[in-house]
């Protein structure tokens, strides 16, 4: 009889220890999605589930937010709620659900922020105004146009220094013409070349309209109009005091008022030393050359002089760049 009785004693303590062990593994049941993708603007999303147990949800990432971190066993709903993605890239978190020692994971998928696309105004061949000259993508010295094509392609042409020491007579400067592909989006533009080589820092678009373009590099804000404005105010754009930069055996002062008054300073080098000389007169423009006229010499006579480029730096002719004073 007795071990009738240890025998039924052993088993109801087994089926309590059944039940405790039974009751002490919860159940979380998710009624919604364990996925929930949200738009790059953001939004909210309504999750369902079942705990058989007290619980907690965890969220791995700020940019997430749940309306309710803990509560009570049963049906409970919460609110996801995501904020926009400000980023071009798609992020990823989760939420996890615990009660005791289960766990239910939910993944949130947020779509990356398509950027704003550059105004098409940027298309064409923009030539440099105001700001020092520079290549984006190599160095230049006294000019600089840009083309935005597009099909994503761009052309950079540079005007650099050439030097032609070998008999001392001139410095001249030359154009080289890069190739390459342009992207932007919300103001910002990316360059690089053919070879790969990546823009180290990015353009950012200040302004453009039909004329003008500003763009933001390396902290400095360069102006360009559009190439067939490059001498639409000429006039104004040449008067002042030159000087010459890139000839070896001269030096040249040019003094251009807008009176139309001209003097030049010049000093020619004769072997180690400079001769100085020069004159009086006036100047004027014919179409893109510049004349300057010379009282001094028998009947007057015109110097004509080509130009290439103009800014409010430098002023370049065929074998001559002139400085801004």
């Amino acid at each position: 009889m007795r071990t009738i009785f240890k025998i039924q004693t052993l088993i109801l303590v087994l089926l309590l220890i059944a039940a405790c062990s039974k009751e002490s593994t919860p159940i979380i049941r998710v009624d919604s999605s364990s996925d929930i993708s949200f738009k790059a603007e953001g939004g909210s999303a309504a999750v369902s589930f079942f705990s058989s147990a007290n619980w907690t949800a965890i969220v791995s990432s700020q940019w997430c937010t749940v309306s309710q971190a803990s509560g009570s066993k049963g049906n409970n709903s919460i609110s996801v709620n995501c904020i926009a993605n400000p980023s071009n890239t798609a992020r990823e978190c989760t939420i996890t659900i615990t009660a005791k020692d289960t766990y239910a994971v939910i993944h949130i998928l947020q779509e990356e922020r398509i950027p704003e696309p550059i105004s098409s105004l940027i298309f064409g061949k923009w030539v440099i105004k105001k700001g020092t000259p520079t290549g984006f993508l190599s160095d230049t010295k006294f000019s600089h146009i840009i083309n935005f094509k597009e099909s994503g392609n761009y052309e950079e042409t540079c005007y650099s220094a050439q030097d032609n020491t070998n008999n001392g007579v001139n410095t001249f400067w030359e154009s080289q013409t890069l190739t390459g592909n342009w992207k932007g989006g919300d103001n910002k533009i990316v360059l690089n070349d053919w070879d790969g080589k990546v823009l180290d820092d990015t353009l950012h678009l200040v302004s453009v309209n039909s004329s003008e373009l500003k763009l933001k590099f390396k902290n400095t804000v360069l102006t360009y109009c559009k190439e067939d404005q490059q001498f639409a105010n000429l006039k104004s754009d040449i008067t002042g005091n030159w000087y010459s930069i890139t000839t070896l055996n001269y030096k040249g002062y040019y003094f251009l008022k807008a009176d139309g008054a001209a003097t030049v300073i010049s000093y020619e080098k004769f072997f180690n030393n400079y001769i100085s000389s020069g004159y009086s007169g006036t100047w004027w423009l014919n179409n893109n050359d510049l004349i300057l006229h010379d009282n001094k010499a028998a009947g007057g006579y015109n110097y004509t002089y080509q130009i290439f480029f103009i800014n409010d730096k430098y002023l370049g002719f065929k074998a001559l760049v002139l400085e801004k004073q």
